[in-house]
């Protein structure tokens, strides 16, 4: 069945964000003005997309969406296609070459782009001149979590910047709990705080651990979900408290051998490239300050090394059985 249409009443989360861009679409409409060119920034996994389809709908448009690696010639063809205040969403923007780049500053300045047959004129002068189409008024979204590959005209032009942070426990238990539902999963109150506990605070995350959750119990539709199912899952997958998988405590354990390290140290211990280890494995260790990363390199943080120790702990003493002293869960 197709997705339903996204509307800011169902996005969680980033209420003064959403509260901000509502104004602006009110504004607009009643101005009859496209809605202002927009950069939407944040780690992968926020909701990005879901929040501009969101304000598409809230402003009543069109909304068409294309990736970063789009032909030159095809974007000139969509920039063409596109209904009057249309929304031109354009994901992994990043990846936009440079040409086109220029392309799409280019189109918010003239509202023409170059001729999609190629064609090209002279004047009495003997100059040639590339021949261009007019396009409707239309709004360009940008995407990324790399908004240093914009060339500066370009981002010079997104009159709104959208930075967007990550989810707090409660916002993503609200999630997980629509998300279980969209599912037809159970998942008790206690499991699904849990369940948002190890995400990271990203929704995408989020979804992840529910569809192996569903996978990894086959009846999970029939029975509710509660902390001792949620507890096996992380222990099958190698998962803590923190949400930390086997990749970032090999991370933790290598630097507690070693001192410090450099990126491609890590890279090497770990099986993987050092595009990945930066962009994949670091994010969650720094944001929970279990790492620091200085002029020598990478390094525990006392956080870091006192959470590597506990984990420790327990693996070698297995009759706590998951449980502390105080009766609260382990790492």
């Amino acid at each position: 069945m197709p997705r339903p249409v996204p509307t800011f009443h169902d996005f969680i989360g980033h209420v003064e964000v959403v509260a901000r861009l509502r104004r602006q679409a009110e504004g607009a409409r009643t101005r009859q003005k496209p809605f202002p060119h927009t950069l939407f920034t944040g780690t992968s996994g926020l909701g990005k997309t879901l929040l501009a389809e969101a304000l598409a709908t809230e402003f009543e448009t069109d909304f068409i969406k294309i990736y970063g690696e789009i032909p030159e010639d095809e974007l000139v063809n969509r920039l063409i296609a596109l209904p009057s205040h249309a929304f031109l969403f354009i994901d992994e923007a990043h990846s936009l070459k440079t040409s086109e780049q220029e392309l799409l500053f280019k189109s918010i300045d003239h509202l023409r782009v170059p001729n999609p047959n190629g064609a090209v004129t002279s004047n009495a002068s003997h100059q040639k001149t590339e021949e261009t189409t007019e396009i409707m008024p239309f709004t360009l979204l940008l995407a990324t979590d790399r908004p240093g590959k914009l060339l500066n005209p370009l981002h010079k032009r997104m009159v709104l910047q959208v930075a967007l942070s990550h989810y707090s426990i409660a916002e993503l238990k609200e999630i997980v709990d629509r998300m279980a539902t969209d599912m037809d999963m159970l998942v008790s109150p206690q499991a699904a705080k849990l369940i948002a506990q190890i995400s990271g605070g990203l929704p995408r995350r989020a979804e992840h651990v529910l569809k192996n959750i569903l996978y990894h119990f086959p009846n999970s539709e029939g029975c509710q979900l509660s902390i001792p199912q949620i507890r096996e899952f992380m222990e099958d997958f190698g998962i803590d408290n923190k949400g930390l998988g086997p990749q970032e405590l090999m991370y933790l354990s290598y630097l507690k051998d070693v001192g410090s390290a450099s990126l491609e140290s890590m890279a090497l211990c770990l099986g993987l490239d050092c595009d990945f280890v930066h962009r994949q494995v670091e994010p969650l260790l720094l944001r929970e300050r279990l790492v620091k990363i200085g002029p020598g390199g990478r390094k525990l943080t006392p956080i870091g090394l006192d959470w590597i120790n506990q984990l420790n702990n327990n693996r070698k003493d297995p009759s706590t059985n998951g449980q502390n002293q105080s009766g609260q869960a382990n790492p």
